[in-house]
């Protein structure tokens, strides 16, 4: 009976003191990394790191992560937290990382083939950690064929070795109101097969003296606009109705009327470019006015038009947006509307103004944007 008291009460013990000891964390994969589970712990090697700026965001770290297994995922860290993690980041670092948010990927410039993203937090852990191989660089570069077939989604950056046989001499631009460098390529692979390419920024270290090999990290696919209508597919709107899968397309059809019920404008942020809200004052001090003392005004009105359309097989509707309402009217929305309360007095009454109604019974070659939502949830705009 003493034996069989020795035994149980060796093993509370040892139970006790299973509880008390802390357990150790295994690592998972990048691979496996997904919202539906919260506790996280990754071994990773920094293989691209870049400071990025935004209107919206400020400035924040961007970083392409990779584990020895070659997984691959985006992180990001937001601008309150960039001073906490800054020192302790560096490209080629391998690091531990723990406890940290994880978000769909959903942009159009996604830096891996990952679902999702991670996101740090203010208790986010990072923690150095034996060093990753150096030619660990999750390096996948894509056939030439495939760019050229558009086989590849062009949301997702790909990487491209090649050899350059023709360079354009540099090219002073202006994009969104600064001057930049623009320089274009021509590539060759080992198939012979050749690919267009334009280098944007700082271009001055591209030489036409010798023939280079071309290592095109996180590079962006875009169709040419002249090539546009060559690539892409043009359809019916009884076929586009049919359409089962997100896709471009382009569409021949008449404007038969604008539903002007949901409004053909709205009130943006000049800032943020989001859409603001009309709201009662909630002091004598708050008067409703949206400019400040200097009368700067802080938004505008743009364009947001529901047309109705038809072809010889059907009819449907097409939402359109400020720019590319600015093609079809040639005049910005606020000379249509004139001040803040003229148009909400147009709006209150929903009755077109004469430039839209210039518009209907016209024909227009649409390029549009089949989403998810027209097939799955059958949104008819």
């Amino acid at each position: 009976m003493c034996s069989t008291y020795s035994i149980q009460s060796a093993y509370k013990e040892e139970k006790q003191q299973e509880k008390h000891t802390p357990k150790i964390m295994s690592i998972n994969d990048v691979v496996d990394v997904n919202p539906f589970k919260t506790m996280w712990k990754i071994k990773v090697k920094i293989i691209r790191l870049w400071k990025q700026y935004s209107t919206a965001g400020g400035e924040t770290i961007e970083m392409v992560l990779c584990d020895l297994k070659g997984g691959k995922i985006h992180a990001s860290v937001k601008k309150e937290l960039v001073a906490q993690f800054d020192p302790f980041l560096r490209q080629g670092y391998s690091l531990m990382l723990r406890n940290f948010a994880v978000t769909h990927s959903c942009a159009s410039y996604r830096t891996t083939n990952h679902a999702y993203r991670i996101s740090f937090l203010s208790t986010t852990r990072v923690r150095s950690c034996e060093q990753l191989p150096e030619d660990l660089a999750g390096f996948k570069p894509v056939k030439y064929k495939d760019v050229l077939d558009e086989t590849p989604n062009p949301d997702y950056l790909v990487d491209i070795i090649s050899q350059i046989i023709e360079i354009s001499h540099i090219e002073h631009v202006t994009v969104n109101g600064k001057e930049t460098e623009k320089i274009s390529l021509e590539l060759r692979n080992s198939d012979d097969e050749r690919l267009p390419m334009v280098l944007w920024g700082e271009a001055k270290h591209v030489r036409a003296e010798h023939l280079t090999v071309l290592v095109l990290r996180f590079g962006k696919i875009k169709v040419w606009k002249d090539d546009f209508f060559i690539h892409t597919p043009r359809k019916t709107i009884a076929e586009i109705l049919e359409t089962k899968h997100v896709e471009k397309c382009i569409l021949l059809c008449t404007i038969a009327a604008i539903d002007s019920d949901m409004g053909w404008f709205y009130l943006s942020c000049k800032v943020y470019s989001k859409k603001i809200l009309s709201v009662i004052p909630t002091s004598t001090n708050d008067d409703g006015n949206e400019e400040d003392d200097l009368k700067h005004t802080y938004y505008c009105v743009k364009y947001k038009l529901h047309l109705v359309v038809l072809d010889n097989t059907s009819n449907t509707k097409l939402l359109v947006f400020d720019n590319h309402a600015m093609q079809l009217f040639n005049q910005p929305c606020l000379q249509i509307t004139g001040p803040s309360n003229k148009s909400e007095a147009i709006e209150e009454t929903n009755l077109l103004p004469t430039a839209l109604n210039n518009i209907i019974g016209k024909t227009f070659l649409f390029k549009i944007q089949i989403e998810r939502e027209n097939f799955v949830y059958k949104h008819e705009t």
